[in-house]
C-alpha cells in the first residue's frame, strides 16, 4: 500500500491533517483542470473548492484505483457542469463551498479548514436528512452521488432549471437550518 492510500484511508477514518496533505498535493492538478474548462479564474477557483469538498464527503465510495485519475474526474465533471450552468443562465449560482463561508477570505488553508470541520459536516448530512424529498433527493445525486444537473433531471422527469431551482432551495434551507441550530453562519 502506497504512502496516498494510506492518506486516504486515515481520512477516512477521521485524521483531517491527512486529507489537507491530499488537497496540497492536488490543489494545482485540480485547479488547472478547472481552469482549463472554464477558463475564468475566479470560477475555476470556485469549482476547485467544490471539487475538494465533493471529494471528501465521498472519499469513502473511492474504490482505490488510481485517485489522481478519480479527482481528475471530480474536477472534470465539476468544471463542465459550472460551464453549461453558465451557458444556460445570467445568474451564476455561488458554488457551495463560498456558502459555506463567509466570503471574507478565499485562502486555501481557510477553506480546507472549512472542508475538514468533521463536526460541520455530521451536522450538515443531519440537515440534509430533516428536507423535504424533492430537495433532499437532488441534494444527495449532486454532491454525494456526483450526477450531472442533465442525469439528475433525466432520473427524475424535471427539467434542468427545476434542478437548480431545487439545488438552490435545499442549500437556502439547510443555510436556515443551520443558523437557528447553531446561531451561525453557514
Amino acid at each position: 500500500m502506497d504512502n496516498e492510500d494510506l492518506l486516504i484511508k486515515s481520512t477516512i477514518s477521521g485524521n483531517t491533517d491527512s486529507f489537507r496533505t491530499l488537497v496540497e498535493k492536488y490543489q494545482g492538478f485540480v485547479f488547472t483542470i478547472c481552469l482549463n474548462i472554464i477558463k475564468d479564474p475566479h470560477e475555476a477557483e470556485n469549482a476547485a473548492q467544490e471539487t475538494f469538498l465533493r471529494v471528501y464527503r465521498s472519499l469513502h465510495q473511492y474504490g482505490f484505483k488510481g485517485f489522481k485519475p478519480w479527482i481528475g474526474k471530480i474536477a472534470t465533471n465539476i468544471s463542465i457542469d459550472l460551464k453549461r450552468k453558465k451557458k444556460t443562465s445570467n445568474i451564476v449560482e455561488v458554488s457551495f463551498i463560498d456558502e459555506v463561508e463567509n466570503t471574507e477570505s478565499l485562502s486555501h488553508i481557510s477553506i480546507q479548514d472549512e472542508i475538514i470541520n468533521g463536526e460541520d459536516r455530521k451536522k450538515i448530512l443531519t440537515l440534509c436528512g430533516e428536507l423535504p424529498n424533492i430537495y433532499k433527493i437532488v441534494i444527495s445525486k449532486y454532491y454525494i452521488e456526483e450526477m450531472s444537473y442533465k442525469k439528475i433531471a433525466k432520473d427524475e422527469g424535471i427539467s434542468i432549471k427545476t434542478v437548480e431551482s431545487r439545488l438552490y432551495r435545499a442549500k437556502k434551507m439547510l443555510r436556515e437550518k443551520w443558523e437557528v441550530d447553531s446561531n451561525e453562519t453557514l
